[in-house]
């Protein structure tokens, strides 16, 4: 079974093909299209390559009513393998919004998306090396199940079949000694026994990006005043779209996490694109360094 392309995805083909008097009627800034590509050449090539090794590993997979995964190494109905490969999906699907946003100049909103991206690489990388907490993963939608029935007033609850209700209420049950901790009575917060950062300083480069990366771009997207500063502009006035601001560290942040997370699942399914996928690593370092210089040459 072939998977569709995500024509999110932008390379030089595309670009050339767009219209920008037809695209007048859009939301959007078409004016930015072109020197974005331009300037972010290196890193949007690869970014193609990305997706073309990723349809690659998708036309090698194949779904059986969705709940089936069938590669050339066996048929996974669920496990790790089937449950990374729909976070790759989610994350493709993501980096691909991501892309138009930076094409367009909305900085800090590529920015929230590549922060979804890189959440999702903490719990692939985390799962890939304990797979034995795939059913933490699985087992806590039942515990979300029944915090979203439980937030809802009388009226509301009324409207879910009783049915659903026993259903929720018995998976709850069930589930719930698994996130207990000992001596209380409540769920942890979240499927994972570890928290982020702890998954995170299980890699250096991830801990790095952790510690750095990830509390500017948390505090963008949930708009704390160190997170509204950072759009601020250098005369304090709102970094209004277009912008330059923030749009490098979008697109590399996005695209390094999504790199990897197709590599991470390449591993875990044995699917034989180790090479190209290092190649592809090897060649994003070189393209961030040399943004890097780029950036310093323009004195910003």
């Amino acid at each position: 079974m072939q998977p569709r392309v995500n024509p999110a995805f932008v390379g030089s083909a595309t670009i050339k093909r767009m219209n920008c008097k037809e695209a007048s009627e859009l939301i959007g800034c078409p004016e930015m299209w072109r020197p974005v590509s331009d300037r972010y050449r290196p890193l949007f090539d690869i970014a193609v390559k990305g997706l073309s090794i990723c349809n690659e590993i998708m036309g090698q997979c194949g779904f059986t009513a969705g709940i089936e995964l069938v590669t050339g190494n066996g048929t996974f109905t669920s496990g790790v393998e089937l449950t990374v490969c729909r976070m790759v999906l989610a994350a493709s699907n993501t980096f691909g919004a991501l892309q138009i946003l930076v094409l367009n100049g909305y900085g800090p909103d590529a920015l929230r998306l590549s922060r979804s991206i890189y959440e999702a690489e903490l719990n692939i990388v985390w799962l890939k090396e304990h797979p034995e907490d795939i059913e933490d993963f699985l087992g806590y939608r039942a515990i979300q199940r029944k915090q979203l029935l439980d937030q809802m007033d009388e009226e509301r609850r009324k409207l879910v079949p009783e049915a659903v209700s026993a259903e929720i209420l018995a998976d709850y049950a069930c589930s719930l000694p698994r996130f207990v901790k000992p001596g209380k009575t409540k769920p942890r917060a979240e499927w994972c026994r570890v928290t982020l950062r702890n998954r995170a300083a299980a890699d250096e480069g991830l801990l790095r990006l952790h510690l750095t990366y990830y509390p500017q771009v948390s505090s963008i997207h949930h708009g704390d005043i160190k997170g509204l500063t950072a759009q601020l502009d250098s005369e304090g006035k709102m970094d209004m779209a277009p912008s330059w601001s923030h749009l490098d560290t979008a697109l590399i942040s996005g695209l390094g996490s999504f790199l990897r997370c197709l590599n991470y699942f390449d591993e875990i399914a044995r699917l034989g694109f180790r090479d190209r996928l290092e190649t592809a690593l090897g060649e994003y370092v070189d393209a961030v360094k040399a943004n890097r210089s780029s950036r310093q040459a323009r004195g910003r």
